[in-house]
C-alpha cells in the first residue's frame, strides 16, 4: 500500500487551472478557485500521507467540501475535504501535513458564512 497518493493522480491534478468547491451542509454554496492556491493545493494533495484516521462515516459530515480539479473543461479529480487536513481521493484517506489543505477549508468555511 503506497504512503501517498499514486504519482499518476498527483500529476494530473498538477494539471489543474482551477478547483471548484462544493459544500455538503444543505445550504448551496460553491467557489472557484484558480491561480497559485490551486498550485499548493494539489502540492499539498500530491505530498499527502495515509493516516491511521477517520472512519468512512466522517467524510458523511456536512462540512466536508467536495474540490474538484480540472483543467478547463476536463475533470481532472475530485477531492473531499475535512477539516484539520483530511481528505479522501478515489476513496482513500489521507492527511496533508502542510497546512495548506486545513488553511483551504478554513477559508472555505469564511467564505461560505458571509
Amino acid at each position: 500500500m503506497q504512503p501517498h497518493p499514486p504519482a499518476e493522480l498527483s500529476q494530473r491534478i498538477a494539471e489543474a487551472d482551477h478547483v471548484v468547491a462544493t459544500n455538503r451542509n444543505g445550504v448551496v454554496f460553491n467557489c472557484t478557485i484558480s491561480g497559485v492556491t490551486v498550485s499548493n493545493l494539489a502540492v499539498a494533495v500530491a505530498s499527502s500521507i495515509k493516516p491511521n484516521g477517520l472512519a468512512d462515516d466522517d467524510y458523511k459530515n456536512p462540512f466536508v467540501w467536495d474540490v474538484a480539479f480540472y483543467a478547463g473543461t476536463n475533470s481532472l479529480a475530485v477531492v473531499h475535504l475535512l477539516n484539520h487536513g483530511f481528505f479522501q481521493l478515489d476513496g482513500v484517506e489521507y492527511v496533508d501535513s502542510s497546512g495548506i489543505a486545513e488553511a483551504f477549508w478554513k477559508k472555505l468555511e469564511e467564505d461560505r458564512l458571509r
